[in-house]
């Protein structure tokens, strides 16, 4: 077994850990960028973007990986910061020697450091679930299909300007204006959201842009790969943007989209042959009263409007390390209050005790339904609250 050391990354270990990322992530001979050209928003060589990788090292040399990024994402009401973990990895050589369980162990602790609420990552189930990683519904993914196209019954089909470009030749500043209209892609920022779409440029995506009448819109797809991966600007030109597009496929485009409505909602709506929910990643929590307490005024808002009344703790204990967080949530005349509780087992009110993955699956799941033997009858007022408005679009995966 090889002894390694872990720390954060600098500007000086850039191209060796390029190299790195490149042979875990990249088949020989493969056909596509390099991974710094994938992910220009995650990887630069300066100190301040490299600090946010945990490096593992093994004679000096750079065996293992974890990202650990800040993504910021919308919650329907209001933007949330929360640990991204990306970039995982262990030399084939170095594997099975605990290189990633070491790292994984690292990140968690500094997610929590960082005050994080909860964590999201992309990757199999079953490989992170140690660490309280649970798959959600994150989304809403469209099947739009040419027919549809042609009878969408969609106002004011005729005269837009039709503009296909690349995210490199595109007037960002037009673009970047187009995107401020859509909540969960401007909390990325302008210099971020240019990063993010050359990310898909790089994968062959291309920009098609529709104007009339001093009102624009535009959408970013990929018609190799039929799929849409962002819009922004007024619905109608958006709408435009996407009939074109689809004008060009050959067969069906993806779409995923929010859980939730929203004014892009009804084009999607007017273009789709088939609807389903999906899991698109793993989230973790880290803290469960920072994970309700972000929620705070979207929970609130749904007491009052269903008169719900009731008191109940919620706490998550982790088996493996015997450690539990334990959050006592009251509601009552239309005001909802979250508090800390010390210990599990008192008499603050009905308790449910949960696994991690499993008070995932209760906060974030549409379903809940492996709960329901738990829960049925003890804290049924507090159901309707959830599951908590969650989505990360797909230029945000890391």
């Amino acid at each position: 077994m090889s002894l390694f050391s872990i720390r954060p990354g600098c500007e000086a270990d850039f191209e060796e850990l390029m190299e790195v990322l490149n042979r875990c992530f990249c088949a020989p001979g493969a056909d596509r960028p390099r991974f710094e050209q994938l992910f220009p928003d995650l990887q630069a060589a300066t100190d301040d973007s490299m600090q946010h990788n945990l490096l593992a090292f093994s004679e000096g040399k750079i065996v293992g990986c974890a990202g650990v990024f800040p993504v910021s994402i919308w919650t329907d009401q209001r933007e949330l910061v929360i640990g991204g973990i990306g970039g995982v990895c262990v030399l084939p050589h170095y594997r099975q020697q605990g290189v990633m369980s070491a790292l994984m162990d690292q990140a968690g602790a500094v997610m929590k450091e960082r005050q994080y609420p909860f964590a999201w990552l992309s990757g199999d189930r079953e490989r992170y679930g140690r660490w309280g990683f649970e798959r959600v519904v994150n989304e809403l993914r469209y099947l739009l299909g040419r027919r549809r196209a042609e009878n969408s019954g969609l106002e004011d089909e005729e005269g837009w300007t039709i503009t296909k470009m690349s995210a490199e030749e595109a007037d960002w500043e037009a673009i970047w204006s187009e995107l401020q209209r859509v909540p969960y892609y401007s909390v990325w920022g302008r210099k971020a959201a240019r990063l993010k779409y050359l990310r898909q440029y790089h994968h062959s995506a291309a920009i098609w842009r529709a104007e009339r009448n001093g009102v624009s819109g535009h959408v970013l797809a990929n018609i190799d790969e039929l799929g849409i991966y962002g819009w922004g600007g007024e619905p109608a030109a958006v709408g435009a943007a996407v009939r074109a597009v689809m004008a060009g496929c050959e067969g069906a485009l993806n779409v995923g989209v929010p859980p939730w409505d929203d004014v892009y909602r009804q084009v999607f709506d007017g273009l789709r042959g088939d609807c389903h929910l999906e899991c698109r990643g793993n989230l973790a929590i880290l803290d469960l009263k920072k994970t309700l307490t972000a929620y705070l005024d979207y929970l609130t808002e749904k007491v009052r409007e269903m008169e719900l009344r009731g008191r109940a703790v919620l706490t998550m204990k982790d088996e493996l390390s015997g450690e539990s967080q334990s959050v006592l949530i009251e509601a009552e005349d239309g005001n909802l209050t979250i508090s800390s509780v010390k210990k599990s087992g008192g008499d603050d009110g009905v308790e449910i005790i949960l696994s991690p993955r499993e008070m995932v699956n209760l906060l974030f799941s549409q379903s809940r339904l492996d709960h329901c033997e738990k829960i049925t009858g003890k804290i049924s007022w507090l159901l309707p609250l959830l599951g908590l408005p969650f989505y990360l679009p797909d230029r945000s995966h890391l």
